[in-house]
Protein backbone atom coordinates (compact mmCIF):
# COMPACT_ATOMS: atom_id res chain seq x y z
CA UNK A 1 0.00 0.00 0.00
CA UNK A 2 1.43 3.09 -0.64
CA UNK A 3 0.42 6.26 0.31
CA UNK A 4 0.81 10.25 -1.44
CA UNK A 5 3.77 11.86 -1.67
CA UNK A 6 5.18 13.34 1.87
CA UNK A 7 6.39 16.93 1.69
CA UNK A 8 5.67 17.74 5.46
CA UNK A 9 8.92 19.93 5.74
CA UNK A 10 9.51 23.00 4.44
CA UNK A 11 13.51 23.17 3.28
CA UNK A 12 12.86 19.53 2.40
CA UNK A 13 12.74 17.88 -0.93
CA UNK A 14 10.12 15.53 -2.09
CA UNK A 15 10.99 12.26 -0.60
CA UNK A 16 9.35 8.82 -1.38
CA UNK A 17 5.98 8.10 -0.89
CA UNK A 18 5.13 6.56 2.70
CA UNK A 19 4.17 2.88 2.67
CA UNK A 20 3.15 -0.64 4.44
CA UNK A 21 5.06 -3.79 2.54
CA UNK A 22 4.55 -7.06 3.05
CA UNK A 23 6.28 -9.99 2.18
CA UNK A 24 5.30 -13.68 2.79
CA UNK A 25 7.62 -15.61 0.97
CA UNK A 26 10.76 -16.42 1.83
CA UNK A 27 10.52 -14.98 5.33
CA UNK A 28 7.30 -13.34 6.39
CA UNK A 29 8.29 -9.45 6.70
CA UNK A 30 5.90 -6.68 7.57
CA UNK A 31 7.66 -2.92 6.73
CA UNK A 32 6.43 0.69 7.39
CA UNK A 33 8.14 3.15 5.45
CA UNK A 34 7.90 6.78 6.49
CA UNK A 35 9.59 10.39 6.18
CA UNK A 36 10.74 11.45 9.32
CA UNK A 37 12.64 14.57 10.54
CA UNK A 38 16.40 14.29 10.21
CA UNK A 39 18.24 14.55 13.76
CA UNK A 40 19.80 18.19 14.29
CA UNK A 41 18.25 21.26 13.99
CA UNK A 42 17.39 21.79 10.26
CA UNK A 43 14.04 20.87 9.53
CA UNK A 44 14.69 17.99 6.97
CA UNK A 45 13.58 14.44 6.17
CA UNK A 46 15.09 11.01 5.62
CA UNK A 47 13.19 8.20 4.66
CA UNK A 48 13.13 5.40 7.69
CA UNK A 49 11.77 2.05 7.55
CA UNK A 50 10.53 0.04 10.18
CA UNK A 51 10.61 -3.91 9.80
CA UNK A 52 9.09 -6.82 11.59
CA UNK A 53 10.52 -9.93 10.72
CA UNK A 54 9.28 -13.56 11.78
CA UNK A 55 11.44 -16.04 12.91
CA UNK A 56 10.76 -18.78 15.57
CA UNK A 57 13.07 -19.11 18.42
CA UNK A 58 13.00 -23.05 17.36
CA UNK A 59 14.12 -22.13 14.11
CA UNK A 60 17.37 -22.33 13.36
CA UNK A 61 19.29 -22.03 9.78
CA UNK A 62 20.06 -25.30 8.05
CA UNK A 63 23.67 -24.97 8.67
CA UNK A 64 23.62 -23.34 11.99
CA UNK A 65 21.77 -26.72 12.91
CA UNK A 66 24.45 -28.93 10.96
CA UNK A 67 27.45 -27.01 12.23
CA UNK A 68 25.66 -27.41 16.00
CA UNK A 69 24.69 -31.23 15.70
CA UNK A 70 28.66 -31.41 14.58
CA UNK A 71 29.71 -29.78 17.37
CA UNK A 72 27.66 -32.17 19.71
CA UNK A 73 29.12 -35.11 17.82
CA UNK A 74 24.88 -35.73 16.62
CA UNK A 75 26.08 -37.86 13.03
CA UNK A 76 22.32 -37.87 12.02
CA UNK A 77 22.58 -35.02 9.91
CA UNK A 78 26.10 -36.68 8.20
CA UNK A 79 26.75 -39.70 5.52
CA UNK A 80 29.42 -42.55 6.26
CA UNK A 81 32.81 -42.03 3.87
CA UNK A 82 31.71 -46.10 2.74
CA UNK A 83 27.99 -44.45 1.95
CA UNK A 84 28.93 -41.39 -0.02
CA UNK A 85 31.22 -43.95 -1.67
CA UNK A 86 28.68 -46.21 -2.71
CA UNK A 87 26.41 -43.28 -4.12
CA UNK A 88 29.10 -41.95 -6.25
CA UNK A 89 29.86 -45.06 -7.82
CA UNK A 90 26.12 -45.01 -9.13
CA UNK A 91 26.59 -41.03 -9.93
CA UNK A 92 29.95 -41.49 -11.80
CA UNK A 93 28.27 -44.70 -13.49
CA UNK A 94 25.67 -42.10 -15.12
CA UNK A 95 27.94 -39.30 -15.70
CA UNK A 96 30.84 -41.61 -17.86
CA UNK A 97 28.13 -43.37 -20.09
CA UNK A 98 28.10 -43.10 -23.34
CA UNK A 99 24.29 -42.55 -22.89
CA UNK A 100 23.05 -39.37 -25.16
CA UNK A 101 21.51 -36.31 -23.94
CA UNK A 102 19.34 -34.89 -25.80
CA UNK A 103 17.98 -31.14 -24.84
CA UNK A 104 14.60 -29.99 -24.90
CA UNK A 105 12.79 -26.52 -23.95
CA UNK A 106 11.51 -25.83 -20.88
CA UNK A 107 8.07 -26.79 -19.74
CA UNK A 108 7.62 -29.72 -22.40
CA UNK A 109 7.31 -33.23 -21.91
CA UNK A 110 10.52 -33.81 -23.41
CA UNK A 111 12.97 -34.11 -26.04
CA UNK A 112 11.61 -35.75 -29.12
CA UNK A 113 13.67 -38.69 -28.85
CA UNK A 114 11.72 -39.68 -25.36
CA UNK A 115 9.34 -41.84 -27.61
CA UNK A 116 11.57 -43.65 -29.09
CA UNK A 117 13.86 -44.22 -25.87
CA UNK A 118 10.53 -45.48 -24.37
CA UNK A 119 9.26 -48.02 -26.88
CA UNK A 120 9.86 -51.14 -25.24
CA UNK A 121 9.70 -50.01 -21.38
CA UNK A 122 5.89 -49.76 -21.18
CA UNK A 123 2.69 -47.22 -22.59
CA UNK A 124 4.07 -43.42 -22.99
CA UNK A 125 1.89 -41.39 -23.18
CA UNK A 126 2.86 -37.59 -24.29
CA UNK A 127 0.25 -35.72 -25.18
CA UNK A 128 1.87 -32.62 -26.86
CA UNK A 129 3.00 -35.58 -29.39
CA UNK A 130 -0.96 -36.62 -29.40
CA UNK A 131 -2.18 -33.50 -30.32
CA UNK A 132 0.32 -33.10 -33.33
CA UNK A 133 -0.54 -37.08 -34.39
CA UNK A 134 -4.09 -36.33 -34.58
CA UNK A 135 -4.39 -33.26 -36.62
CA UNK A 136 -2.47 -34.69 -39.58
CA UNK A 137 -5.18 -37.25 -40.15
CA UNK A 138 -8.09 -34.49 -39.89
CA UNK A 139 -6.19 -32.87 -42.11
CA UNK A 140 -6.21 -35.94 -44.45
CA UNK A 141 -9.80 -36.70 -43.82
CA UNK A 142 -10.93 -33.30 -44.82
CA UNK A 143 -8.91 -33.37 -48.25
CA UNK A 144 -10.73 -37.03 -49.05
CA UNK A 145 -13.92 -35.64 -48.34
CA UNK A 146 -13.26 -32.24 -50.81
Amino acid sequence: MIFHRNRSFKADKIGRPNYFRFRLSPDVVIAVGARAKAPGERMTGEDIELNVLHQGAEEMDAYERLIGDAMKGDLTLFSREDSAEAQWRVVDSILNSDTPLYAYDPHTWGPRQSVDIAKGMGPWHDPLAAKQDIHPIRARQVQKRA
